[in-house]
């Protein structure tokens, strides 16, 4: 039978005791902390509005710095402010809403200089905050056939797993015999090769476009050698990155469809 010493008592009393205190420590550290108040202006900033440019492409809005001539762009603040001062361009009226919705003909092909004077009561924490900031920005109209999007894509499908098939996709325009007493840009096809795979639209019966924008394209092919009636979102990415989102019939037989995508970097 072991005996217990005293001693060894004596040093697992003291253990217990430190340990006590340790926890109790800790316990009294992090209730100081917790407890400590929060001071309610330490993220405070002076006032900055800032607003928006956007394109209207079908049902889409695509925040841009340019501009297709004839669609709408919408100039919007990115916050709710107390008040507002738009002044865009040669336009001598004064805009007072927090957004404005505009279409540019061919006469104002170039750019348009837009500013914002916005108005907010300040912040109690930063009482010296005048409230008042002004944004400056800059879009461009441009004609259909100057849109960024046109040119030649090298890249792969995303059907390509292993990625050993690259392909080139072309975003083209075709300018079309133009009406009496009509502007120039409002007519012309814009053109997609090789979306589907393979399929290269007649020159007589050119790509169905539904909705176009300088960076953003929306269309559906009817007719051409190798096109399966594909239906696609093509999007610009910055200055060379075109990504496309489309769906096409699995073959010329079936209305069965599949969906594909497609991305590639401007050859230059």
């Amino acid at each position: 039978m072991k005996t217990f010493h005293s001693g060894n008592l004596k040093t697992l009393l003291l253990c217990v005791f430190s340990l006590c205190l340790t926890l109790l420590g800790l316990t009294l550290f992090s209730c100081k902390r917790d407890d400590k108040p929060v001071d309610p202006c330490r993220d405070a900033k002076l006032f900055e509005a800032d607003f928006t440019i956007k394109e209207h492409v079908g049902d889409s809005l695509v925040e841009t710095d340019v501009v297709l001539a004839y669609n709408l762009v919408t100039i919007e603040a990115k916050e709710d402010y107390d008040s507002y001062e738009w002044s865009i361009g040669g336009d001598t009226r004064t805009y007072t809403s927090k957004s404005v919705t505009l279409r540019y003909l061919d006469d104002a092909v170039g750019p348009i200089d837009v500013s914002l004077v916005a108005k907010k009561k300040p912040s109690e924490c930063l009482p010296t905050d005048p409230g008042i900031d002004v944004v400056r920005k800059r879009f461009t109209v441009l004609p259909w056939g100057q849109a960024p999007i046109i040119g030649r894509y090298r890249g792969y499908f995303g059907s390509d797993n292993a990625r050993r098939d690259p392909q080139v996709v072309e975003v083209a325009f075709v300018p079309e015999e133009v009406m009496p007493g009509s502007p120039p840009s409002a007519f012309g096809s814009f053109v997609f090769i090789n979306i589907n795979k393979g399929c290269n639209p007649d020159a007589k019966h050119l790509t169905r476009t539904l909705e176009r924008g300088a960076r953003t394209i929306w269309y559906q092919g009817f007719v051409g050698e190798g096109c399966l009636n594909p239906s696609a979102w093509f999007g610009l990415q910055g200055n060379d990155t075109l990504k496309v989102s489309f769906s096409q019939k699995v073959n010329a037989n079936v209305e069965t469809r599949t969906a594909d995508t497609f991305t590639g970097t401007r050859v230059r």
